[in-house]
């Protein structure tokens, strides 16, 4: 592990520590985990990155959330990959959100919270305020384990391939495709 002490909250703008560290994740690949954390205001971040070679395929992770365990389950979204849930016509465009290592709990959670940010700053003429805040609360309750809202699906696309959910990547539905040249084109391919 690399350890910076001299890097510049974003939020405060602060001395806050970095940390980065090189981890090889069993079946899918290597990985840099980065963390920032500020001991002044208490922002704490982490972000995950590719390491190695761009893959020459995309893939699409489905994963049908039915119970806790599957809540507790390990997701790498890298930078690149977008999310849908179709239950709830809900898509996260590819490149939303960074690159973040959690739980599937952990992603409804940073969705909830990118999406509530919006509230207010830029809803679309199609979604009203209250059909938003309906949305950001199945969005929640799904998180929770709300078995009214079980079972949902999560979709992860990925147009470099560098997302997986754990622990067993072989249990989810995965599809490998070939690229897009519109997908190389946005990624700068």
């Amino acid at each position: 592990m690399i350890q910076f002490h001299n890097t510049k909250c974003p939020s405060c703008h602060q001395q806050a520590e970095t940390s980065m560290m090189v981890t090889n994740i069993p079946h899918f690949k290597e990985i840099v985990i980065m963390t920032l954390n500020c001991q002044t205001c208490g922002l704490r971040s982490n972000e995950v990155k590719p390491s190695g070679r761009i893959s020459k395929l995309a893939s699409k992770i489905t994963l049908i959330v039915e119970n806790e365990n599957d809540l507790k389950r390990e997701v790498i979204k890298s930078d690149s990959a977008g999310i849908e849930i179709p239950e709830l016509q809900l898509t996260l465009m590819e490149g939303g959100m960074g690159g973040v290592y959690t739980t599937v709990e952990g992603l409804l959670q940073k969705m909830h919270d990118s999406l509530a940010q919006v509230v207010g700053n830029s809803l679309s003429s199609a979604c009203s305020s209250a059909d938003y805040e309906a949305l950001l609360e199945k969005l929640q309750r799904m998180k929770d384990g709300d078995a009214s809202l079980l079972p949902f699906t999560l979709v992860i696309n990925d147009p470099l391939s560098n997302s997986c959910i754990g622990p067993n990547p072989q249990q989810e539905n995965i599809i490998v495709i070939a690229k897009q040249n519109q997908q190389n084109q946005q990624q700068s391919l």
